[in-house]
């Protein structure tokens, strides 16, 4: 556990409205007017810096940074056309979240000994930890186009490496350029972390992550997952290098399910002792309780072993 005195403090920026909750870092897309984003620790002071786009790499944004009197600068890929924050993570490892356009996100991994980036991913709606080890996310997909996707609920661990990040089948040509089948695949259960396999799914089956991932501190958080069917909770529990999953359904009497012109979504989860509050929206706002002791473990999720690729049959 983190001492108090040692909890980096990250600058935000009002006029863009940056929240920054439960690991949430919410910012509305504005690149033509990039805000500052600094992460200001003991160990080190790092900040984004916007210049013109280069004509030739297309890279507009590279991060500075002042470790113990050690000065290097890291540039960003052409694809972050924003930053909106820096979170220390654990090892000298920085979290650069950023967004690439109007829908998706963008996450830089970068190695402060090695004076690089050593990752990057695309995602939807990215939550890290309190202590920068996880970042919980869902698997990024084309917002265009895409015949019949599916939300599927991701975990990447930060101090892990590029390649203990990535499915063991993934194709070794691929692996390094691969931005999109990252992570340990925490939910729907057994669906493992394939190329292409949150596309054509049928729709009366499909899953929907329906809100953001809502953190606890550093190694529990909620979200909720919503198909034609149901509503429910998902609890994450990390522990011991696993992730241990467990889900409620919430009964249409508290979800408000049964108005399906306005599907439920999870707007906010805190514990509160051995239950868990719920803010759920659908035309209205719902307070909800339920117990911890009445979720179910669906699986676990080996955080040591390189991500599963292939579902198991």
């Amino acid at each position: 556990m983190t001492a108090p005195s040692a909890i980096p403090t990250l600058l935000c920026v009002m006029a863009l409205a940056c929240v920054i909750t439960s690991g949430q870092v919410l910012q509305k897309f504005d690149p033509e007017h990039q805000q500052p984003a600094k992460l200001v620790s003991p160990e080190l002071t790092a900040e984004a810096v916007a210049k013109p786009e280069d004509p030739t790499t297309g890279v507009s944004h590279s991060i500075e940074i002042n470790a113990q009197g050690r000065k290097l600068t890291v540039p960003l890929p052409f694809q972050f056309s924003q930053v909106n924050a820096i979170i220390q993570g654990p090892a000298g490892k920085l979290v650069v979240v950023g967004r690439g356009n109007a829908y998706g996100y963008e996450i830089g991994i970068i190695d402060t000994a090695a004076s690089r980036l050593v990752d990057r991913f695309a995602c939807y709606d990215p939550a890290v930890s309190a202590d920068g080890q996880y970042i919980a996310y869902t698997k990024f997909f084309a917002p265009h186009g895409v015949p019949a996707p599916e939300d599927h609920a991701m975990l990447y661990v930060v101090a892990r490496s590029l390649l203990e990040n990535r499915p063991l089948d993934l194709r070794k040509d691929i692996i390094a350029s691969d931005d999109e089948d990252v992570g340990f695949a925490v939910y729907p259960p057994g669906i493992g972390n394939r190329e292409g396999d949150n596309v054509n799914v049928p729709p009366e089956s499909a899953h929907i992550v329906a809100g953001y991932y809502f953190w606890k501190d550093a190694g529990q958080y909620f979200f909720a997952d919503r198909t034609p069917k149901e509503f429910r909770m998902v609890w994450v529990a990390i522990a011991h290098g696993a992730a241990v999953v467990r889900s409620l359904v919430i009964p249409p009497s508290q979800s408000g399910f049964v108005q399906k012109e306005f599907p439920p979504r999870l707007e906010d989860a805190k514990f509160e002792g051995e239950s868990a509050k719920l803010t759920i929206r659908t035309n209205v706002i719902r307070s909800v309780v339920v117990s911890l002791a009445g979720f179910t473990k669906v699986g676990s999720v080996d955080l040591a072993a390189r991500p599963a690729g292939l579902a198991p049959k």
